[in-house]
């Protein structure tokens, strides 16, 4: 609500990344609350048009940004960016009053239908996600599978933060591990869009196509290397996952 409140008036890319992160959290709980089975009505399909518009604008930004590090301009093409950017800080701007009504609508609705989750149904729900990873990064990776998986690390790091401490030790999860993994999958996927990008304007045989391709091969060939025995490097156990018991 914050967030909504500072871009009703204003362009705040530290708000829109804010507000999308918080958003994110907010999808992370619910999906860890389904896990038990006992309401499945955790829905957050509210809040889709607000990630959509706000996505918009950080892919624009990113888009930007990426360039700038590579000291590449185009007049036509910053010029399309930026209002891209433009036009969706006045869409979020517009339709503020009906984004904040979602998040109310929303709040009420989870705060009526809360109840308790049991260590052994959140456990199970790390353990689900974390066995879905391990076959996924096992050898040959499928990238484009990437963005999905680095999803499913986020809500991991999500969930885990609103676990009682000593459920969150029983889990035990290399935080660090998984915050690098996903850096660099995320770091991938905006070299990757990009390169999209710059093939959609025909600048595909520009030098900086060429380096941010470089740049996009080295991140995968990272990540590869990342996800290698993945099942073992999770866990702060001596590489074991204690989930499930």
């Amino acid at each position: 609500m914050k967030n909504l409140a500072i871009l009703s008036m204003s362009r705040d890319p530290e708000a829109i990344n804010e507000l999308r992160l918080e958003v994110k959290k907010i999808k992370a709980i619910a999906t860890l609350l389904k896990q038990s089975g006992k309401n499945k009505d955790f829905s957050t399909r509210l809040l889709k048009p607000l990630m959509h518009d706000s996505g918009i604008i950080r892919l624009a930004e990113l888009n930007l940004k990426i360039l700038r590090d590579h000291e590449f301009r185009n007049v036509n093409l910053e010029r399309e960016q930026n209002g891209i950017i433009e036009n969706g800080y006045v869409q979020i701007s517009v339709k503020s009053e009906e984004y904040k009504e979602a998040v109310k609508t929303l709040e009420k609705k989870f705060e009526g239908s809360l109840f308790s989750l049991k260590n052994k149904e959140a456990r199970n729900y790390f353990a689900t996600i974390i066995s879905e990873l391990s076959i996924d990064f096992l050898w040959p990776i499928d990238k484009d599978r990437l963005h999905e998986n680095r999803k499913k690390i986020k809500n991991l790091f999500y969930t885990i933060k609103v676990l009682p401490t000593r459920l969150k030790e029983k889990i035990g999860l290399n935080i660090k591990y998984l915050n690098q993994l996903q850096d660099d999958i995320g770091q991938w996927h905006d070299h990757s869009l990009t390169l999209a990008l710059l093939c959609q304007h025909e600048l595909n045989n520009e030098p900086v196509y060429f380096t941010i391709s470089q740049k996009e091969t080295e991140l995968l060939e990272e990540i590869k290397k990342e996800v290698t025995f993945f099942d073992k490097k999770i866990g702060i156990e001596e590489g074991r996952v204690v989930i499930g018991e």
